[in-house]
């Protein structure tokens, strides 16, 4: 196409394309291993040190909870045990509000930002609803396949087979908590090593805004991830049945003192993004979203939660809200200055190769 006849849009988008029931509690009792193993050797067993990935969305800080009862007493601990101090959730390097509690016990939750009032950090789902590949799962299976989790209709006791088809036990526990095991050990997104022009596109890619939300790295509290059924919120140490470590392979992530570094380009924070991407749900969240993961993002159109930009340029465009003065700074940017942040998110990909170690 001749070069006087490419919009101004067009050429930053050409771009990129260059260069009731009780839960079970044994998460494997129906996959038949605590039959042949014993529940005491399962433990044993499932316990490895391998590592693991999630492609574009992980939770892999479980320190993230701000009201954890982990390592230590969390914020919301803290604001209750210093009544009518002022507390800043800060967590990672992220700015959640502030709390701030009376002598009753009674907490002042108004300035709490970008999470639920239990604080506790939710990485999942396009509102921040689900604090677990697996919670997301349980959700995933039954919209889109109209397969259910035994451990929900339990939950919400509706007998084995509630939606009549003929089928029971559609999805046992145990089968979600391998599932939970597939998606954890899949080779995480990589970047690509960046040119001079890519090199000056992060820089850009800091100085008008867009790295205030999509923060390039977090550093974690410990290499080891847990998987647990059932899931506690405030507490990700609790009920673990399999831990792997982050830093081996097909993960290696860097390590970092006691912890690793996640270059995921987010904070695991819910933002408003304005009314042209609403939904028109009538939810207070309708305009909330979690702050998209970049890290893969090259290989992962179309963007935005319903698909609806094609290109890189058109999702940051439409960023309204509180992401409105960093778009209209990259809208201001000249063609060569937009062409090299776009050569930057260029360089975040995928792996090419997934799950070559079950060859």
């Amino acid at each position: 196409v001749p070069p006087e006849v490419i919009g101004h849009q067009e050429r930053r988008d050409l771009a990129l394309i260059e260069p009731a029931g009780e839960v079970p509690q044994r998460p494997f009792a129906s996959m038949g291993f605590v039959d042949r193993l014993g529940p005491e050797t399962v433990m044993a067993e499932i316990h490895e040190e391998g590592g693991v990935g999630r492609i574009r969305h992980p939770t892999y800080d479980v320190d993230l909870a701000l009201a954890q009862k982990g390592e230590g007493p969390g914020l919301l601990d803290y604001a209750l045990d210093h009544p009518n101090v002022v507390i800043s959730l800060d967590a990672k390097g992220v700015n959640f509000g502030t709390l701030v509690c009376d002598e009753a016990g009674a907490c002042d939750m108004s300035n709490v930002q970008g999470l639920e009032e239990d604080l506790v950090v939710r990485p999942f789902g396009r509102k921040g609803e689900f604090i677990s590949t697996r919670q997301f799962d349980q959700g995933a299976l039954q919209f889109h396949l109209g397969m259910q989790p035994v451990e929900i209709v339990e939950l919400l006791g509706r007998g084995p087979d509630p939606d009549g088809d003929g089928v029971e036990n559609e999805i046992t526990v145990g089968q979600l908590s391998l599932l939970s095991i597939f998606i954890t050990t899949l080779e995480r997104p990589i970047q690509l090593q960046p040119n001079g022009k890519a090199r000056n596109g992060e820089h850009l890619f800091d100085e008008i805004g867009c790295a205030d939300c999509h923060v390039p790295m977090l550093k974690t509290q410990s290499r080891t991830l847990g998987l647990a059924f059932p899931e506690i919120g405030h507490d990700p140490s609790a009920n673990v049945y399999y831990s792997m470590n982050l830093s081996k392979k097909p993960t290696g992530f860097d390590r970092s003192g006691s912890g690793l570094r996640v270059p995921m380009f987010a904070d695991l924070k819910r933002h408003d993004m304005g009314e042209a991407l609403a939904e028109s749900t009538g939810s207070d969240l309708a305009s909330m979203f979690t702050t998209a993961r970049l890290w893969g993002v090259a290989d992962s159109a179309p963007y935005l939660h319903d698909g609806r930009a094609l290109t890189i340029s058109a999702a940051i465009l439409l960023h309204g809200g509180e992401a409105e003065a960093s778009a209209a700074a990259f809208d201001n940017l000249s063609d060569t200055d937009i062409e090299a942040v776009l050569a930057f998110l260029n360089t975040l990909r995928n792996p090419s190769k997934v799950g070559r170690d079950l060859d």
